[in-house]
């Protein structure tokens, strides 16, 4: 394991050598165009608290033993054990501005056909994605292994064109893209049909298994009516087979537009295996759940506070439609209780998932364990201070 540093407040470019006392001063330095690292082994860039101002494409080439990791070291642990005495704690933000008042043409992360590539604990604040549901903070195209986990991603408005917060591209060929996004917030931009998340894939000759999973996100499209919080859907190909394998579970979508759609106007092009949508709170959308076939999505146990709460998409036993929202509005606030993060499931809440159903999640959004009643959703019922969970957050800069 080979362990690297950033640190924007102390690190210096030129002079510094990638340690805990010696950082580099930019994420660049490290895994842009002309990378410092050469990946020889599994490695991780460890990136102090702060505003990284950068947008670039990695340009490492990681493998299934080399990995890279860059991580947020929001509570100072990984400079901690570098030998750094003295660590920083709190949010660190990936910003793909020049600075505060002029954004750049590009996401904070680009990267095309690079594989095992791990991303956690930063705040992305997105740039001008190019192109049609481009991503503003974090752009996959090709490769596999992705995880991005407990990440912050807030998408920039791009004037005329759609971008996402987080966009995700299968290889032309097809094949297994073996993908995981949880415990991340996403909000997307105004343009119309900004997504939080666009998942897109390319037809083939055959039916093939995209194994993406997608869980204990908490989403906010703000794109008028036209907002979505996930899309599956056909970036090209032909061949008139789609893709199966996207799990979406136990996610929140806030907002008006659309919840999950997946292969949305797509007709004619059936799935032997549905995609699945499970455990999922969509509140307020003007769609909940939309696909171009009844093959495309199986859902069950989910809860679709909707004017249109599906579309093309079978019942699911299980599931509730137009139901009391028992969530937490930040109510501690109001009523001098204690304070619970926005969306999470009131005390009363009726949006559980009986036990042995199927096998959630075992944690929530900020890594809590759930209960043998999960909640449905990103967020787990219970949330007791004393126990240390505003503490954990806080250490970790996910609240402040």
């Amino acid at each position: 394991m080979a362990n690297y540093y950033v640190s924007a407040s102390r690190g210096n470019d030129t002079t510094g050598t990638g340690t805990a006392t010696n950082p580099w001063k930019t994420i660049g330095k490290a895994a842009g165009p002309t990378p410092a690292i050469t990946l020889t082994s599994a490695s991780v860039i460890y990136v102090e608290p702060g505003v990284y101002y950068e947008g670039f494409t990695l340009a490492l080439a990681p493998t299934s033993t080399n990995t890279l990791r860059i991580v947020g070291d929001c509570d100072g642990a990984g400079f901690a054990a570098g030998g750094y005495a003295t660590p920083s704690t709190g949010p660190v933000t990936w910003a793909a501005w020049s600075d505060d008042a002029n954004v750049l043409s590009v996401p904070c992360l680009s990267a095309s056909s690079k594989s095992y590539v791990t991303l956690e604990r930063i705040k992305f604040l997105g740039g001008m994605g190019t192109g049609t549901y481009k991503g503003s903070c974090v752009s996959v195209v090709g490769g596999t292994g992705w995880a991005i986990r407990d990440c912050l991603l807030l998408a920039t408005e791009r004037t005329g064109n759609s971008n996402s917060a987080l966009s995700i591209t299968g290889a032309t060929g097809g094949g297994a893209m073996d993908h995981v996004v949880e415990r991340c917030d996403l909000t997307s931009a105004s343009p119309y049909q900004s997504t939080c998340l666009d998942l897109a894939i390319y037809e083939q000759a055959g039916e093939y298994d995209a194994n993406v999973a997608v869980r204990n996100c908490r989403m906010v499209p703000t794109c008028g009516n036209q907002g979505i919080g996930v899309v599956v859907r056909i970036a090209g190909g032909s061949g008139g087979k789609l893709a199966r394998g996207f799990l979406v579970e136990h996610c929140t979508v806030f907002g008006i537009g659309y919840g999950i759609r997946v292969y949305p106007g797509v007709t004619g092009k059936s799935l032997a295996t549905p995609n699945v949508v499970r455990g999922c709170l969509i509140q307020g959308t003007g769609t909940g759940l939309e696909a171009g076939d009844s093959t495309h999505v199986a859902e069950d146990y989910n809860v679709l506070n909707s004017a249109t709460p599906r579309t093309l998409v079978s019942v699911g036993a299980h599931s509730y439609v137009n139901v009391r929202p028992a969530i937490d509005l930040d109510d501690g606030r109001a009523f001098g209780t204690t304070r619970r993060p926005t969306l999470t499931p009131d005390d009363l809440s009726i949006y559980k998932v009986p036990a042995g159903s199927y096998t959630p999640p075992t944690l929530d959004r900020f890594g809590r364990t759930r209960n043998a009643d999960t909640a449905i959703g990103a967020l787990e019922i219970g949330y007791d201070a004393a126990t240390g969970g505003f503490a954990t957050l806080l250490n970790a800069g996910l609240i402040r």
